[in-house]
């Protein structure tokens, strides 16, 4: 079991906000708080990268044994950070120090002024910068793909009005729960969760790779697909492609009933899959709404 040393929950997001309040007020105080808890997301990514190279899922797994695993191993990352973790957040507030005011005299001083009136790595940008990078590059289970990607999905939807677990099913099917997301030749995600292709209309980075096309037989062909900075980037843009896209006028127009829209998703062209409608709301119905996880992510 583990040591109840702290009353820090991984989940606290509340705790969150206040460290990112308190970075702002008094830099300097909350500089080992702010290092411990990125030390806590690089241990828990070690942690799901150590279960990910298990030899297959338990007999006995399932969604709701997998939901607990993942917050035991969440809450214990946070607690060994807070204590003796491994050494990553001193080296964390070691390098942040110089952009939180250091004081330096004599010869060295007008080094100080620099360090000062021009900070390079101040505690709240890196801050701001590290809750970017943190998005996971792999998912432990079908549960950690759902919490991971539902404040996204909540976030997407208010512009467009649409169920989030909806988004969340498309984008599972598209992924393969996040198993299969494009990545670059250096080994960096895409972050592209629906598999939006770069058309003329797209400026930024892209990636071209073989996709499989259904035109009466499913056939490989080259595509080019758009690349992302992170996977709230991905829901904003599918966000801004359905919005702005006229031929899913009739979709936008069906968004409060998740069977009508995921049909005219397919209707509109989304996906040469003759079954794709019938898949995500497979996903839909069996794995987001009905999974024991799915009462803590439902829309109040």
């Amino acid at each position: 079991m583990i040591a109840n040393t702290t009353p820090a929950v991984y989940n606290d997001f509340e705790n969150m906000v206040n460290l990112r309040q308190e970075a702002q007020s008094d830099p300097q105080a909350t500089l080992k708080k702010v290092a411990q808890h990125f030390e806590s997301i690089y241990m828990n990514m070690m942690i799901k990268s150590m279960r990910q190279a298990s030899l297959g899922d338990p007999i006995f797994d399932s969604n709701s044994g997998g939901m607990y695993r993942d917050m035991y191993d969440s809450q214990l990352a946070l607690q060994m950070s807070q204590q003796n973790g491994i050494g990553l957040a001193d080296m964390l507030v070691k390098q942040l120090q110089g952009g939180v005011g250091n004081t330096v005299t004599g010869e060295n001083s007008e080094v100080t002024e620099k360090i000062n009136t021009e900070p390079n790595t101040s505690l709240v940008e890196n801050l701001n910068k590290k809750f970017i990078k943190s998005d996971p590059v792999y998912f432990s289970s079908h549960s950690d793909f759902v919490k991971t990607l539902m404040p996204y999905a909540e976030e997407a939807t208010e512009e467009m009005e649409v169920t989030p677990q909806v988004l969340i099913a498309q984008a599972a099917l598209e992924t393969g729960w996040g198993q299969h997301i494009q990545k670059l030749p250096n080994g960096k995600s895409s972050y592209n969760l629906f598999n939006i292709k770069a058309d003329s209309r797209w400026n930024g980075d892209s990636l071209k790779t073989k996709t499989l096309e259904y035109h009466g037989v499913a056939q490989q062909q080259n595509a080019s697909f758009r690349v992302y900075g992170s996977y709230a980037e991905s829901f904003r843009d599918y966000v801004n492609f359905i919005k702005t896209n006229p031929r899913y006028e009739i979709a936008l127009e069906t968004v409060a009933d998740p069977e009508s829209y995921a049909q005219e998703l397919q209707n509109a062209g989304y996906a040469t899959d003759p079954k794709y409608a019938d898949k995500i709301i497979d996903i839909y119905q069996r794995e987001v709404v009905a999974a024991p996880f799915s009462e803590f992510l439902a829309e109040s």
